[in-house]
């Protein structure tokens, strides 16, 4: 299965202040999970530093892109230059790639990962 860029925006404590902060970062396992309504699941190991952080937002963006575009967004200091905003969420994307933009709607306890369920609100296909 290919990876997925997940970005979302929350409030967090950076270098010890409180303050709106995006966050990206990739998911394995992921599916569409209803067409009526349009739902996506994706799969976040409870280890994971973004589970808490994607829980507190309760939005998340969901974009489709190459694996050298995503390594680009997640790990190159002019990576900030890629992304734009997102339409119906205040969340950020990466410009011209296809994504889901969702409203989280489930979030299953399921062992050792998170399944969390966005219900899709726009799609850039």
């Amino acid at each position: 299965m290919q990876p997925i860029l997940v970005t979302t925006r929350a409030n967090a404590k950076v270098l010890g202040i409180e303050r709106e902060t995006d966050f990206a970062f990739s998911v394995i396992w992921h599916a569409p999970v209803s067409k009526e309504p349009r739902q996506y699941a994706i799969s976040v190991p409870k280890k994971h530093v973004h589970a808490d952080i994607l829980a507190k937002a309760g939005i998340f963006c969901i974009q489709f892109c190459t694996p050298e575009l995503m390594r680009t967004a997640l790990h190159n200091e002019l990576a900030q230059k890629l992304f734009g905003q997102c339409e119906t969420i205040d969340c950020p994307k990466l410009i011209h790639e296809p994504h889901l933009e969702c409203e989280t709607v489930h979030s299953l306890d399921l062992g050792d990962h998170y399944l969390v369920v966005g219900k899709v609100l726009m799609a850039k296909e």
